[in-house]
């Protein structure tokens, strides 16, 4: 949506100057200023996109990029919003952005100043007036990827004719390192936590509203662990996802998913976590096991229940809750279990727990399948990963270990 703003320049001229502004096509922020829209030196003559405006063409590139994928959408379009609006800050169009204004850029994510308007207090809701684009400075690996991103925007709108030129910088931002992921994995006395938490928080539910919050916060971590699900597995598969299947003489339950970049996977599913699968649905008023046809989600948002002042699902239409309500749940439960290990005196093990994010559940339920079976392409279809090297690298083996072995070699004196 554009709009036009008059505005006078310079008292001497005390000329009229008429200064187009645009707003985002995919939706503006409530608090953010419009962004400029000139045809800066480096706009193409011979552009292959309908679009008239620079954030029309951001806007082209974000619905072909994220065409098969609603999270690469979502984190494309908040590193073009975020570049934008700092570009609109210092009064620029994405078209008049030069070379050095984009180290200036790197310069800026790297370190942003306190007191900048593009900086918030906190987390919130794009919706929320007090959104901002940041939060604060972004780790190597959050810079490399916004470097990443970006690259790829200037090479489709290059590629497309909007620009002529590429104006960024080939000097590539180092990441950060990255912990392998038997680093990122629990322990058994976590997992063991993790769970009594769960059974605490049941046995201490008192209304018919806590005890299916109770179980939900349950079944969403037993089919995280269960099957390695990513967060964004949980908000996109139904209940009826949940299919029996014969595969020679076995008979088994499989999730059926379609997971990152659109790949379509049948997870097994074993009789434990279709055991939660029971106990969860029994908890919310459904049969026991899901028909085939079944469009409940396999994780429900319960606001319309507590609209109704509902004590089930029954006769509810409920819709699936979103990749952030997964995150804050699982958050809540390694909060509380970590309170648990932090009683028994286990502070390491609790601190890092509480740091933990949702994706450890995923990557403990690999390792473990990885330490219980020799051939390691089985734990690669289980996971997902299309190179098996990935999956290799839950078979690492860790620092304990290796500590643990070297009392066994010979002393040295």
């Amino acid at each position: 949506m554009k709009k036009e703003i008059q505005r006078y320049q310079g008292e001497a001229h005390g000329e009229l100057v008429r200064e187009i502004s645009e707003t985002f096509p995919w939706g503006h922020p409530a608090w953010a200023p419009s962004v400029p829209v000139r045809a800066g030196r480096l706009r193409g003559p011979n552009s292959m996109i309908a679009a008239d405006t620079d954030c029309e063409a951001v806007s082209a590139w974000l619905n072909e990029t994220g065409a098969n994928s609603r999270k690469t959408y979502d984190a494309y379009r908040r590193e073009a919003e975020r570049f934008l609006l700092w570009a609109a800050h210092i009064n620029k169009s994405l078209s008049e952005v030069l070379r050095d204004d984009i180290v200036e850029y790197y310069e800026f994510i790297k370190k942003v100043p306190k007191g900048s308007a593009l900086l918030g207090s906190k987390v919130c809701r794009r919706s929320n007036p007090e959104w901002r684009p940041f939060t604060g400075s972004l780790s190597k690996n959050a810079q490399r990827n916004t470097q990443l991103i970006l690259s790829s925007l200037y090479k489709y709108l290059t590629d497309s004719g909007w620009l002529y030129a590429d104006p960024q910088p080939r000097k590539k931002i180092k990441s950060g390192y990255a912990a392998a992921p038997l680093t990122r994995s629990f322990e058994d006395v976590q997992t063991n936590a993790v769970f009594y938490f769960l059974y605490t928080q049941e046995l201490a539910a008192e209304t018919a509203w806590q005890r299916m919050n109770a179980a939900r916060d349950r079944w969403i971590i037993a089919v995280c662990i269960h099957l390695a699900l990513r967060e964004g597995d949980c908000t996109t598969t139904t209940m009826g996802d949940f299919r029996l299947s014969r595969h020679a003489d076995v008979k088994m339950w499989e999730l059926h998913v379609v997971g990152k970049g659109q790949k379509e996977a049948a997870i097994p599913a074993t009789e434990a976590c279709i055991d939660e699968l029971k106990r969860f649905r029994k908890a919310i008023g459904l049969r026991p096991l899901p028909e085939k046809s079944e469009m409940f989600p396999v994780v429900p948002s319960f606001r319309k229940v507590w609209e109704k002042k509902a004590s089930s699902v029954q006769d509810i239409e409920c819709h699936s809750v979103s990749t952030q309500t997964i995150y804050r749940r699982i958050k809540a439960v390694f909060s509380g279990a970590a309170d648990v290990l932090h009683a028994e005196g286990l502070e390491f093990e609790a601190d890092q727990l509480r740091a933990a994010s949702p994706h450890w559940l995923r990557h403990t339920s690999i390792r473990d399948l990885v330490a219980s079976v020799s051939d390691l392409t089985i734990a690669q279809k289980f996971a997902r990963h299309n190179n098996v090297n990935t999956t290799a690298t839950y078979a690492a083996k860790t620092n304990r270990e290796v500590y643990e072995n070297l009392s066994k070699r010979r002393t040295y004196r």
